[in-house]
């Protein structure tokens, strides 16, 4: 990623514009073990270490992960009253290509934290490089009324936006708890990808946009 405009020799991103998300930034202290403390993994419980913070590590955690380039999800699920949720995601990574799966990490405190962890469908949108206004929407943590004046529709019980760079719809295949997250794995059992390049977040910003270079010496 290059933003002093030398030529690239492989594929960029370029910042677009100078507006910063919105929404919470990333917090919380860097974690090591606390001797003699418990945790809890697939419902068990753990004698080995929980977390305690490390002073001076939290900063070097945030700044370093801030550098951490990843495009930009919303994952949708169905709430037990039938109503639809979803919410911003940068932690959502391929698991596996046998079967084709997918991880993400939702927050304890996330308002769609029950429903994604009790639902046995979800859906995972890969937002495309124009849709930084809709990403606000599902990254404001007060406004509940996600899914007004957006296009989507029922997935056999997932909701599916309208208008994304790929949708994946998923079959939970694995919940466990960590610290102060919710590790869930999903089997991809269908979708749709639609050309277009896509939303970057990286420097707590979502302005930046893909150059494409002449690739690596090689071929790569």
């Amino acid at each position: 990623m290059r933003r002093d405009g030398a030529r690239p020799s492989r594929s960029t991103c370029r910042p677009r514009s100078r507006l910063p998300i919105t929404g919470p930034s990333l917090a919380g202290a860097s974690l090591i073990p606390d001797a003699g403390s418990t945790r809890s993994l697939w419902g068990q419980t753990d004698p080995a270490a929980y977390a305690v913070a490390v002073d001076g590590v939290a900063e070097v955690f945030r700044e370093a992960m801030a550098g951490l380039c990843s495009g930009v999800a919303v994952v949708t699920a169905q709430r037990a009253n039938g109503e639809p949720c979803g919410l911003l995601a940068t932690s959502v990574s391929a698991f596996s290509a046998a079967p084709p799966s997918v991880l993400t990490s939702i927050g304890h405190a996330s308002r769609c934290h029950n429903a994604l962890i009790e639902s046995t469908e979800f859906g995972v949108h890969l937002l495309r490089a124009d849709q930084e206004t809709l990403a606000h929407v599902f990254a404001d943590p007060v406004h509940e009324a996600k899914f007004g004046g957006l296009t989507w529709e029922w997935d056999d019980g997932v909701p599916e936006l309208g208008g994304v760079l790929a949708y994946l719809h998923c079959r939970r295949s694995a919940l466990f708890e960590l610290y102060d997250h919710s590790i869930l794995i999903g089997d991809v059992t269908g979708g749709r990808r639609h050309p277009g390049e896509p939303l970057v977040y990286m420097d707590r910003r979502m302005d930046w946009r893909l150059e494409r270079g002449r690739g690596l010496p090689g071929g790569v």
